[in-house]
């Protein structure tokens, strides 16, 4: 962490807050550390600390746009690792808040942090261990914390993408591996603040997006043939059949309603059905397919 913030957190602040860049000072970032107001001086006592990240004042295209907010993202990272330390009392002040053994592993450290917190639900704990299992395959067991520098946070960046698979073979998407890696920097930046750890620079994450994965559509055809094939489990047949033409998926076929069907005044039928998910109603055109 920078050693400015760390000088702002020894003085154990009453606040900290963090402010937005203003494009006609030509200021970016700045964290403010408030410690109160002396009566007798008539003064506010505080600290600003301006945050070394890169900001588009004006930004020309979608790409600096982003950044920016990718920025804001590690900026109020920044701030809740500095609050977590200030409530907690943990300031990252030299052999006060030592490591131990354990902690000093960063693997064990982050196990302990998402797996042992109640306010993670099992879904987000299940990520972790994602996390955690990619970290592993990555570095191995034992990761100690001098050993994470800047180039470790921009190799672990692409080993998801490229380096690693799972059981089906298949390599980790793009969005997939920026999310890991957020959540990788997020704790990594947590730690700094409270163990006095320097805090490598984070890596500005690029903008390739994730093929699309290859879709197999079952041809006119292959459907002709499915309706012409005996099956006696009849509700299988024909709620497989109705998804096809519908575009409905299983969860939402099993809740449709008879009623859910309807006619336009030129004699069509399509669905209109309100999604679970989104709660956004949708129409359907029911494709009526005629074999010779």
């Amino acid at each position: 962490m920078d050693a400015k913030l760390i000088q702002g957190l020894q003085g154990k602040p009453k606040s900290i807050k963090l402010y937005e860049p203003i494009i006609k000072m030509n200021r970016g970032y700045v964290m403010r550390f408030y410690y109160g107001y002396d009566s007798d001086t008539k003064k506010t006592h505080k600290k600003d600390v301006y945050l070394d990240l890169d900001y588009y004042f004006t930004p020309s295209n979608a790409w600096e746009r982003s950044q920016n907010k990718e920025d804001k993202k590690q900026a109020n990272q920044i701030l809740e690792a500095l609050n977590t330390a200030n409530r907690e009392g943990k300031y990252p002040i030299a052999k006060t808040n030592p490591l131990s053994v354990s902690e000093h592993n960063f693997i064990d450290w982050l196990l302990k942090a998402t797996q042992e917190d109640g306010k993670y639900s099992d879904n987000t704990k299940k990520s972790y261990k994602a996390l955690i299992n990619h970290l592993k395959k990555f570095a191995g067991n034992h990761i100690p914390f001098e050993t994470i520098d800047k180039s470790f946070v921009a190799k672990f960046y692409d080993h998801p993408k490229y380096d690693s698979v799972n059981s089906k073979v298949i390599s980790t998407s793009s969005n997939s591996s920026i999310k890991y890696h957020k959540q990788f920097y997020f704790h990594l930046a947590k730690a700094s603040a409270l163990f006095n750890i320097e805090l490598p620079n984070n890596i500005k994450y690029t903008q390739d997006k994730t093929e699309s994965k290859p879709k197999e559509y079952l041809t006119t055809k292959e459907l002709k043939t499915l309706i012409s094939t005996p099956e006696p489990n009849f509700t299988l047949r024909m709620g497989f059949l109705f998804g096809c033409f519908t575009g409905l998926p299983f969860e939402e076929i099993i809740h449709a309603k008879f009623y859910d069907v309807k006619e336009d005044n030129k004699g069509r039928y399509y669905l209109e059905y309100q999604r679970k998910k989104t709660q956004i109603i949708i129409t359907f055109p029911c494709q009526v397919m005629h074999q010779k």
